[in-house]
């Protein structure tokens, strides 16, 4: 190969790399958002205890609670603080509520 040759190689060479790493260093907000397959359709999936009991709250009210699920943080001086407290700390009261959250959320789409 020729000195001319070389340098036409490398001068391409550099030009193909130069636009790749142009492309890599775009900003992923000009790409089309493709949707995810693997996307989890569980509505529990992302979403903390916080967000859920907020969500709820704001839908049923203090009262509707209390009489779907009755324990105390529900029904006496009800809040969000201690509603998280007593439901971190009681699994069956925790599983009660993510099960009526998963229900209204699949029938209202609460995501």
């Amino acid at each position: 190969m020729t000195q001319s040759n070389e340098s036409q190689e490398e001068s391409a060479n550099g030009a193909t790399n130069k636009a790749a790493n142009e492309a890599a260093s775009e900003p992923e907000t000009n790409r089309p958002k493709l949707p995810n397959p693997g996307a989890s359709k569980d509505p529990l999936h992302g979403v903390t205890l916080e967000q859920m009991l907020v969500r709820m709250v704001d839908r049923y009210g203090w009262d509707e609670m209390a009489e779907q699920i009755p324990i105390r943080c529900f029904q006496v001086d009800p809040s969000i603080k201690s509603s998280l407290t007593f439901l971190r700390k009681t699994p069956w009261a925790r599983k009660k509520f993510e099960d009526w959250y998963a229900y209204t959320a699949r029938r209202f789409d609460m995501s």
